[in-house]
């Protein structure tokens, strides 16, 4: 384990100063938007100097967190973390079940914008979430949907990234009772061989036969 703290040069001289931080194999990069100026006047010098104090306490204090996590201190680079960079590392682990992931995912980063960090999600959160979701899908494709956020944070309690599982006082998405039509494999097959011409059609096509054997809705593809 080490927390070092490092520079970057940036143009006009400036330099940019970060913690690379080292922690069970993996490295993470914490810049401090706190700045060295170029010049060797007395007061650039003073200024510099006060930002390499305050950066070096940073620096103290982020050690001792990482040295404190034995006991259930987690690390505030950690709860700074995106969660969405997060889920879509796992949906690339998920085998068959990855275009789902994907399809959550596309909506994660419409809801937030593109990111959010993990100390951001608490209930208010992710009930906004639902409502998203309720309003552009089925409830009970929200229901699964939500449900692979649930699994999301579930695993970073698992990885101490967060200490507990915001979605515990969250109810689920209620699925909805519907009648479903089954098509027999044989039907299926006969449908594999009678693909329209038509260039449009044999899209849909393509489409359908996709979602008898993965489960995903028609929503879940177009938003792929």
């Amino acid at each position: 384990m080490s927390v070092k703290l490092r520079k970057k040069n940036l143009a006009g001289g400036k330099k940019s100063l970060y913690l690379d931080t080292f922690i069970n194999g993996q490295r993470h990069y914490d810049f401090l938007k706190l700045y060295l100026l170029k010049g060797n006047d007395a007061k650039t010098k003073a200024a510099n100097n006060e930002k390499l104090i305050l950066a070096e306490t940073i620096r103290a204090n982020r050690e001792s967190e990482i040295q404190f996590a034995d006991h259930d201190i987690i690390p505030s680079f950690k709860r700074n973390a995106d969660f969405v960079e997060y889920f879509q590392k796992l949906g690339e682990c998920k085998g068959r079940s990855a275009l789902i992931w994907k399809s959550v995912l596309n909506h994660l980063k419409e809801f937030s914008g593109g990111t959010v960090q993990f100390k951001n999600i608490n209930e208010l959160w992710l009930e906004r979430f639902q409502k998203y979701l309720l309003k552009r899908i089925t409830p009970n494709t929200a229901s699964g949907h939500f449900g692979k956020v649930r699994l999301a944070l579930k695993l970073a309690v698992r990885d101490r990234i967060i200490s507990r599982h915001p979605c515990d006082k969250v109810d689920n998405i209620k699925l909805e009772d519907t009648e479903r039509q089954f098509l027999t494999f044989e039907e299926i097959k006969q449908l594999s061989v009678t693909i329209p011409e038509k260039e449009t059609s044999q899209q849909v096509a393509k489409m359908f036969l996709f979602s008898c054997f993965t489960g995903l809705s028609f929503q879940n593809l177009q938003s792929l």
